[in-house]
């Protein structure tokens, strides 16, 4: 916990010292939240493999979470991953996009990925490897890695996660091919925008 509120506090002072003002504009996610730059990144070696660590171990234990459903045979429940990993803002944004998509009279209207961001191409994943993490605001934090299914197959994944009470969760999928805005968060906005 002490080793936590140190990061914490850390991640403030960071945020703080930023000469070129980025982070106060951080609210709205795109495409542009992988971006890393010098004055948004962590300053020492030790803070960067904390971070690297606790979201590292935070992935283990969303992607955890997904083998236990699956392994139970009742199926995977992609609400209850949502509800339990993702942010705040997207939650917000994801209601307001379903609310909408129930009076969808046509195909056309409605929205849905079909819980793809969970399983890029391939099943449960059962296995999360080559975890890399780079901070791009001060509670903001881009994590790219790969995935591993039960049969071998393999799927990369880009996710924009943010720090909220206390802990890092996902905010937006980043995938030019899969989403029509390239990332999740754009293609709900355009979907509500419409």
């Amino acid at each position: 916990m002490k080793k936590f509120l140190f990061f914490a506090a850390v991640l403030m002072m960071a945020a703080c010292g930023s000469k070129t003002g980025n982070n106060a504009n951080g609210a709205d996610s795109t495409v542009k939240d992988s971006v890393l730059t010098t004055e948004t990144a962590l300053s020492t070696d030790e803070t960067e493999a904390d971070l690297q660590k606790t979201i590292e171990t935070q992935l283990q234990t969303v992607y955890a979470k997904l083998r236990e459903m699956d392994a139970s045979g009742d199926g995977i429940n992609v609400n209850e991953l949502d509800q339990q990993f993702c942010s705040e803002e997207f939650l917000r944004l994801q209601k307001e996009v379903y609310k909408k998509s129930e009076n969808a009279t046509s195909c056309e209207e409605a929205f849905s990925d079909e819980g793809w961001r969970w399983f890029p191409d391939i099943s449960a994943a059962q296995t999360v490897d080559s975890v890399s993490v780079k901070l791009i605001g001060k509670d903001r934090a881009e994590a790219k890695f790969r995935l591993t299914d039960k049969r071998g197959f393999k799927a990369h994944q880009h996710l924009v996660m943010l720090l909220e009470n206390g802990q890092w969760k996902i905010h937006n999928w980043i995938d030019p091919e899969a989403f029509p805005e390239g990332n999740y968060l754009d293609w709900m906005k355009l979907f509500l925008s419409k």
